[in-house]
Order: structure tokens, then sequence, then C-alpha cells
């Protein structure tokens, strides 16, 4: 039996950034936000039960730990036999259907004389929500987008979502039947769906006879009822290429 002491480092991240919030922990200290140029995390032994207590900033709101139990703010983890990293996810405590209540005024949503639309930012992505799902005041047209295409523009740019909750694309009894696609280096993080009891929770809710190609997120947390996805939460007769 090996008994040789081995002190584990345990780092405590709070995401998408600091500002969001903090956490504290019952034994010694967590690092938050951790410079990946000096990291100096705390040593624990394996087996140590640490009581993490993740605080929001005002006006933001927890969403979930990545580890069971996922969604309670005061959570105790087991530290396990290898140097871990620890995340809590944080949002702001609005959705973008209510900040974007209507056609982005700064060129970010674009319709051309076909009908098809150029987003050029995050403003613009929000506003599919409303056009798609008929909200502030959009009218619900089920197959409106059936030979409409969606291009998300860009030159190796991320579209930052962060700030705000997420509201799925395309529901259950509205399925998005689109064609989507992104400029190549173009990647859409921070997309945070915190709706625990809702179901087809994802980017776009329900997809049927829709295409994806170059969609590349990063950074999506998605907490649902039932069928929860990053980019979709469920897709039929769908094609996804290059997406993910």
């Amino acid at each position: 039996i090996d008994l040789t002491y081995r002190a584990v480092a345990v780092e405590a991240m709070v995401q998408p950034d600091g500002a969001f919030g903090t956490i504290t922990a019952s034994i010694g200290d967590v690092n938050v936000d951790v410079d990946p140029d000096n990291p100096d995390p705390v040593a624990y032994c394996p087996g140590d039960v640490i009581d993490l207590v993740a605080t929001p900033a005002e006006g933001k709101e927890f969403v979930m730990w990545d580890f069971d139990p996922f969604d309670n703010p005061a959570a105790s983890f087991v530290v396990p036999t290898q140097d871990v990293t620890v995340n809590a996810y944080f949002s702001a405590g609005d959705y973008w259907r209510q900040v974007v209540t209507s056609l982005p005024t700064d060129g970010s949503y674009v319709t051309d004389y076909y009908g098809n639309v150029h987003i050029y930012g995050e403003e613009g992505l929000a506003w599919l929500i409303s056009v798609v799902n008929g909200l502030n005041g959009q009218q619900i047209r089920p197959f409106f987008f059936d030979s409409i295409h969606i291009h998300a523009k860009g030159d190796g740019s991320a579209y930052d979502m962060s700030d705000h909750k997420w509201t799925p694309v395309g529901t259950q009894h509205h399925r998005f039947r689109g064609r989507v696609k992104a400029d190549d280096g173009v990647v859409i993080k921070g997309i945070i769906l915190n709706e625990p009891g809702m179901p087809y929770v994802g980017m776009f809710g329900h997809l049927d006879s829709a295409r994806f190609d170059n969609v590349n997120l990063q950074g999506v947390v998605a907490k649902g009822a039932l069928y929860v996805g990053g980019l979709a939460a469920k897709a039929v007769q769908t094609e996804i290429q290059n997406s993910g």
C-alpha cells in the first residue's frame, strides 16, 4: 500500500469571468480566475471535502457547477487523486430577447432582396430569437425559413453571447427549418441556457429539415428538462456539417 502523501492542486474558476461572481471555500482557499501564466494553486489531500459556495455578483445569477450537484450554489466537492479545476457558471439575470426587442439599428441583422439574413454581431444573432419564435411583435411564420439562408459573418471573430441568457430558436410546435452557415473562423461563444423545467433546450430548440454548415460553438452551458443540447436540442431530418 502506497501511503506516500500526495498534495492535490484544486483551482476554482468563475465562468465566463470573475466579474460575474465569486467562489469561497470551507477549507483553506481556492483560486478564482487563476492567471494561467502564474498559477498558484492551493494543495489539498485526496478525499478532502471542500464546501464551495458560488455567489453571483449584483445583477447576475448562478447557473451551475461542472460537477454534481450541478445546480446547488452551495456544494460539497470531494478532492480527487489528481490536480483539478472546478468551474462555476454564472449568467446575467436577463435574456437576450428582453435586451434586443426590435430590429437592431447597428446593421448587425440585414435581410437582402431574396429574404436571406446576414448577421454581423451579437445583437443581430439575438434578434433571430424573436423573428423565428414570434416574440417582440414578430409574427410566427412556421414555413418562412424553409428556403431562407442565414449567414453569420465575420473575419475570424467571436460572437460573445455570455452577457445575457439565450432562448432556444425554434420550439416543439414551431420548428426551425432554415439554412445556417458561418464564415470560417467565426465562433459563437458563451451561449447560456438556464431552463431547468423546460424541454428542447439548446441554441436551437427543435430542428426539422434544417441545415447547418460551419457553425461552431464554444463554452455552451445548457440546463433543461428534456432534450438538451449545445447547437440543437433535437434535430429531425437535419444535416449538420463541420459544426458543433
